[in-house]
């Protein structure tokens, strides 16, 4: 049968691990320590987008939650606590998870917190679902029109009908307060670093990094909190910080080490969003979002690139992993690099 696995970070265990073939040999450790376990150190995980973004003290375990009236609940119970006209902001929300099998309304908002501008953030980081309060506040009416690159659901009367998506989050995502300090972040850090440590991944890529967030892993790292290896690519908005800093592609040491610029091209493929070549089923005229052309992508690419710095594009869908690899010839021919490490990020549906 199989061996139980007990996770651990390599300062528990103090093994050396040598990989040959589909066996594992462990060395350094009685036997009796190791029992029948396996021993697994420098297990790779390609972590993208939102997953390890937004580094605050204030995160929490995933609930579960798969009605709206759940969610509605929460959201009360989250209102209840906070002064009226302030925020309540959630995420992590999975609409394909949800077993009446309808995502969440305005209305649905609104029953829970008709005092509060309620935002609530997809997994995916591409969508949000927002109440009356919000829309509101950020000023976003049946007048308003779908910015370049986003989209606002609407209902029969041209009203916003709750959920945005890819830039269409930002008109009311910009008017939530930032309340998070650097010591919030570093906090943030060594919570999930313990998470992932004890479920065995001792390497990550965090591919949708502000400077704020680069900063804090090197906090955690200098406090002896960080206990994951992290790569860090930092969004297209902050690289001209990067950039007049001096850091190149490899700054950094062996726990905390900068790999360059991260930008979106498309969307996501569960949230309906990636952009395809054909539309999406039992929607004939939705071939998701272009969030970025190839006219508003070249010049980040080419910055970064020029900077010696890596690439990684977020593209999801097949036009759009089309355009990324269309542009990464470009760069090649005019600016030609041996370790120019292109990514594309997700890589979800091609042709």
């Amino acid at each position: 049968g199989r061996p139980g696995v007990q996770s651990g970070t390599a300062a528990d265990v103090a093994a050396v691990l040598r990989v040959v073939g589909n066996f594992l040999t462990v060395k350094g450790v009685p036997s009796d320590a190791a029992g029948a376990r396996a021993l697994l150190d420098a297990f790779p995980l390609l972590v993208i987008d939102r997953e390890i973004a937004d580094l605050a003290a204030d995160l929490r375990r995933e609930h579960g939650w798969r009605l709206p009236d759940a969610i509605q609940a929460a959201v009360r119970e989250r209102a209840a606590r906070t002064p009226a006209g302030e925020w309540v902001v959630g995420f992590k929300y999975d609409d394909t998870k949800t077993r009446d099998g309808r995502p969440l309304s305005r209305a649905d908002l609104d029953l829970a917190a008709p005092n509060h501008p309620v935002l609530i953030e997809h997994r995916g980081g591409h969508t949000a679902y927002c109440n009356s309060a919000a829309f509101r506040l950020a000023g976003v009416s049946a007048a308003t029109a779908d910015p370049p690159g986003g989209k606002i659901d609407r209902d029969e009367r041209g009203e916003p009908a709750g959920r945005l998506a890819e830039t269409a989050v930002g008109l009311v995502e910009r008017h939530v307060p930032v309340r998070s300090t650097p010591a919030d972040r570093q906090a943030g850090v060594k919570l999930i670093s313990q998470m992932l440590a004890k479920a065995g991944i001792t390497s990550v890529h965090d591919a949708s990094a502000s400077v704020a967030d680069f900063r804090a892993y090197q906090d955690a790292r200098a406090a002896g909190e960080l206990g994951t290896r992290v790569y860090v690519l930092v969004y297209a908005n902050e690289i001209d910080r990067i950039i007049a800093a001096g850091l190149r592609q490899g700054s950094g040491d062996d726990w905390v080490r900068l790999g360059g610029m991260k930008t979106v091209c498309d969307g996501s493929i569960s949230e309906r969003t990636a952009r395809l070549a054909e539309p999406y089923v039992g929607r004939p005229t939705d071939f998701g979002i272009l969030v970025n052309t190839p006219e508003q992508l070249w010049p980040q690419l080419e910055k970064a690139h020029r900077a010696g710095l890596q690439i990684g594009v977020h593209a999801n869908g097949d036009v759009g992993i089309d355009l990324v690899l269309d542009l990464y010839e470009r760069l090649q021919r005019e600016a030609p690099r041996t370790s120019s490490g292109f990514t594309t990020v997700q890589c979800s549906r091609r042709n």
